[in-house]
């Protein structure tokens, strides 16, 4: 979703795109793997979509995310839903969470739809360091793409993703033709967005699906259960911290 970070009035359209119309059942189902009263960080919160949901179990969260538009939109969301009391929202990234969080601080770490946008090596590191700040068997609740177990899944997985990252992308692209300026419209639909086009069929990915979770779990964590949608291309795993010694 890095294409979304300065957009948060088309945020919550993009991720229904990406996830193809799931969003809302990922999200109850985060809520609903949270126990009650419990110490959350939401890591990548957005515009702030799964606070309400926590807030309704009784939660006391911390919500970060690196974008100030996001997090402005997020304090919004939670001041009209009157949950300020229950959520703290900073402006921070997932790379910063060693400094920002002691050992053992809380009972549920939530990553949804940002293991995506992170490299094998940022993956590995975040992961490491949300099992250091979980509480003795807390959970981690990963919600994300995947690449599909089965071979025919995972082809008709591909054929469509593409085009619904593209038609999400060009979403938040076309904000620059709402103009009255006709010189501006001109020059962004003939050099601008040609250019943005460009770059996205060129360039490197924004987001790539993860591969099985295995392949990416350190030895501190182990799956305890899971949730499939549309042949495992959108999954909601729940982590728990295990004890090595």
């Amino acid at each position: 979703m890095k294409a979304f970070e300065c957009v948060p009035a088309r945020y919550d359209l993009g991720v229904r795109l990406i996830t193809l119309g799931e969003i809302d059942e990922l999200r109850r189902g985060l809520a609903m793997e949270v126990p009650v009263n419990a110490r959350v960080l939401d890591v990548g919160c957005g515009t702030g979509a799964l606070l309400p949901l926590l807030a309704e179990r009784g939660v006391r969260i911390t919500a970060i995310d690196k974008s100030p538009e996001m997090v402005a939109k997020a304090r919004e969301r939670a001041a009209e839903e009157g949950i300020l009391d229950s959520v703290c929202i900073k402006r921070s990234t997932a790379m910063e969470i060693d400094r920002l969080f002691p050992d053992g601080e809380f009972d549920a770490v939530v990553l949804s739809l940002v293991m995506t946008e992170l490299t094998n090596d940022e993956q590995a590191w975040v992961l490491n360091q949300c099992a250091r700040i979980l509480k003795p068997k807390g959970s981690l609740l990963i919600a994300d793409e995947f690449k599909p177990p089965r071979l025919l899944n995972r082809l008709a997985f591909e054929i469509f993703r593409f085009p619904l990252h593209l038609i999400a992308y060009l979403y938040t692209q076309i904000k620059g033709l709402v103009t009255s300026n006709i010189w501006w419209r001109i020059y962004y639909t003939f050099v601008e967005l040609p250019l943005m086009l460009l770059s996205f069929f060129v360039g490197e990915p924004l987001t790539a699906p993860l591969h099985e979770p295995e392949t990416f779990l350190p030895a501190t964590l182990r799956i305890a259960g899971a949730k499939h949608f549309w042949g495992g291309a959108i999954r909601l795993l729940k982590i728990q911290k295990v004890d090595l010694e």
